[in-house]
């Protein structure tokens, strides 16, 4: 996770799964958490998870909260599954729950990675300050220019096993 200055704000994501060792054909619960970690508001927040091909989705098994603002939920593009929220508060949590059947190409002991990408902004709307010569992004981060791009990046990646 990047974290940056000024208008700043850092989202937390884990992923847990019900079980760290799974036979062929068994189902993973997977358990996403993104909390706020900061004093300000995190804006359209966006979430992201392609399951890895040796997992098949289990359709109907999306689902999640936020404490306080309404999260949507699609699985249109299974198995990218995709969340969004248009503000999290301060210290606001969001659970995401899905599950995934482990297929038959998987051998024992092999190890399943499964990344998950969250992104989001700052500031609510266009920004009320004037964009700065030095700064072609405006006054604060965006994310725009994707996980491992220059500084002007505000991503978060969980890695579950």
């Amino acid at each position: 996770m990047r974290r940056g200055h000024g208008f700043s704000k850092q989202l937390v994501g884990t992923e847990v799964t019900s079980t760290t060792n799974a036979a062929n054909q068994a189902t993973i619960a997977f358990i996403v958490t993104l909390s706020s970690d900061g004093d300000t508001e995190a804006y359209d927040v966006a979430w992201s998870d392609t399951l890895p091909a040796c997992l098949t989705y289990a359709p109907g098994s999306f689902a999640g909260s936020c404490t306080t603002h309404t999260l949507g939920l699609s699985d249109a593009s299974a198995p990218t599954l995709e969340g969004a929220v248009a503000q999290l508060e301060a210290r606001e949590t969001c659970i995401i729950t899905f599950q995934a059947t482990v297929d038959y190409s998987v051998t024992p002991g092999q190890d399943l990675t499964n990344t998950v990408l969250t992104t989001w902004t700052s500031l609510l709307g266009e920004s009320r300050f004037p964009t700065p010569p030095y700064n072609a992004s405006g006054m604060e981060r965006t994310g725009a220019n994707g996980v491992g791009g220059v500084l002007n990046d505000y991503a978060a990646i969980c890695w579950g096993k």
